[in-house]
């Protein structure tokens, strides 16, 4: 007895088999495809956060080394100026 089209086979045909797996595999793939959106925004904050981090470090290295350098040149002048100091008075004495 051929079945009408109300009817449904009690058994999994091919073709039932195949829209099943292809609504499962959506679902999954679409899953997945949130997920991994999601994943990859929070790289990209992470890695926004890691960058102005580094720019932060970098600006706060440059400052430290342009105050050395400003030192450096003072204790320069300074020590000039003690040894004209110490050849002067070394003469007058």
């Amino acid at each position: 007895m051929p079945l009408t089209m109300k009817q449904q086979s009690p058994y999994v045909t091919e073709n039932t088999l195949n829209e099943t797996l292809a609504a499962v595999f959506g679902k999954l793939i679409r899953h997945f495809d949130h997920r991994f959106d999601e994943i990859k925004a929070e790289m990209q904050q992470r890695t926004d956060e890691i960058r102005r981090l580094a720019d932060a470090a970098e600006q706060r290295a440059e400052r430290a080394e342009h105050e050395a350098l400003a030192i450096g040149a003072e204790v320069d002048r300074h020590e000039t100026w003690i040894r004209r100091v110490s050849d002067t008075a070394s003469r007058s004495i």
